[in-house]
């Protein structure tokens, strides 16, 4: 897994969700560069999967560059719907995360959004049979290591995860570029 790579909300601190924003140079940078590592450790990929979001379709396309499998959307990769947080600073979101919990005003419920991540994930591990690239967000990730009581703390930008399903244990091993 991939998170996408760095985008103006990153920087502005800026909580986006399913927002649609703009991609920054050091975004491309960490997306080449993550296409480089992926192409250093020989890693074949038989296809990507991104969210419906610019941001991961951007990210993916670098990296395909010399990967060269099919690329795919799937709008179940995308990041939580944040409702009444999106667009809003991070700073302002914070205080409302911890007094309501993870579960925006007018946005998607956290339960909800993990089981859309978690079925995504295992209907396009089934349809895929050997490795699957997939480039989305940092909640993502939340979603999906949580059910494997497993944790990389936070989620870098354009870094990549490796994570191995074997039943119910998850060997995670991050690469940084």
């Amino acid at each position: 897994m991939v998170r996408h790579g760095e985008t103006t909300a990153n920087v502005g601190g800026v909580a986006t969700g399913q927002m649609d924003v703009s991609f920054t140079e050091r975004g491309r940078q960490q997306a080449r560069e993550c296409r480089d590592v992926i192409r250093e450790k020989r890693l074949e990929l038989d296809v990507i999967v991104c969210s419906g979001l610019s941001r991961t379709r951007q990210t993916a396309e670098i990296i395909n560059q010399s990967a060269s499998c099919p690329l795919h959307q799937d709008t179940g990769l995308n990041e939580q719907h944040y409702g009444d947080w999106e667009g809003r600073h991070w700073d302002v979101v914070r205080p409302e995360v911890e007094r309501l919990g993870e579960n925006p005003p007018n946005g998607e419920q956290q339960a909800a959004f993990a089981e859309r991540v978690n079925a995504t994930i295992a209907k396009l591990l089934d349809r895929h049979p050997g490795t699957v690239l997939l480039v989305t967000h940092a909640g993502v990730f939340a979603s999906v290591l949580a059910k494997y009581d497993r944790s990389v703390g936070k989620v870098d930008n354009g870094v990549l995860y490796e994570l191995t399903f074997s039943g119910f244990t998850t060997a995670v091993r991050q690469s940084h570029i």
